[in-house]
C-alpha cells in the first residue's frame, strides 16, 4: 500500500475552500456591522431578507467547504502500488536488507581506508581529499 496522489489533491481543495470560507466571513462580519452600525442614536433595523443578502457569499464558502470535505474524506489514503503505477514492485524484504547491508559495509570501508589515508600518510591534502581518493 503507497500514498494515493488524489489524496494530497483533495486536501489542497480543502485548504483552498477553508481559505474562500475565511474570507467570507470575514467579509460577512465586516459588513454585518457596517449594517448595525448605526448614525448617532437612530435605530437600525435588518429584515431577514437583508440578513440573507449580507450572508449568501458565506452560505455558499461554507456549502462549497463541506463538499470539499466530504470529497477529501471520500478518497482512500493509501492504494495498493499496482494501482498508482503499474508495473512498479516493491523489492522483497530480504533484497532490500542485503542491499543496504551492502551499501552500509562499503561505507564503513570507505571511511575507514580514508581515516587510514589521513593519519598513517604523509599525504598533504589528505583531510580534503582522502574520501576521493579512496574513491
Amino acid at each position: 500500500m503507497v500514498p494515493n496522489p488524489a489524496k494530497k489533491e483533495a486536501h489542497q481543495q480543502v485548504l483552498a475552500a477553508r481559505a474562500r470560507h475565511d474570507r467570507a466571513l470575514a467579509a460577512t462580519d465586516a459588513a454585518m456591522l457596517d449594517a448595525v452600525s448605526s448614525p448617532q442614536g437612530q435605530p437600525v433595523m435588518i429584515t431577514n431578507a437583508d440578513h440573507d443578502k449580507l450572508t449568501a457569499d458565506l452560505g455558499a464558502a461554507e456549502s462549497n467547504l463541506d463538499a470539499a470535505q466530504c470529497a477529501h474524506w471520500a478518497v482512500p489514503a493509501r492504494l495498493p502500488l499496482g494501482q498508482v503505477n503499474p508495473g512498479q514492485q516493491v523489492l522483497d524484504i530480504q533484497t532490500k536488507l542485503i542491499s543496504h547491508a551492502i551499501r552500509i559495509a562499503a561505507f564503513n570501508t570507505a571511511t575507514a581506508l580514508a581515516r587510514d589515508v589521513r593519519v598513517h600518510t604523509g599525504y598533504a591534502r589528505a583531510n580534503h581529499e582522502a574520501h576521493a581518493l579512496v574513491r
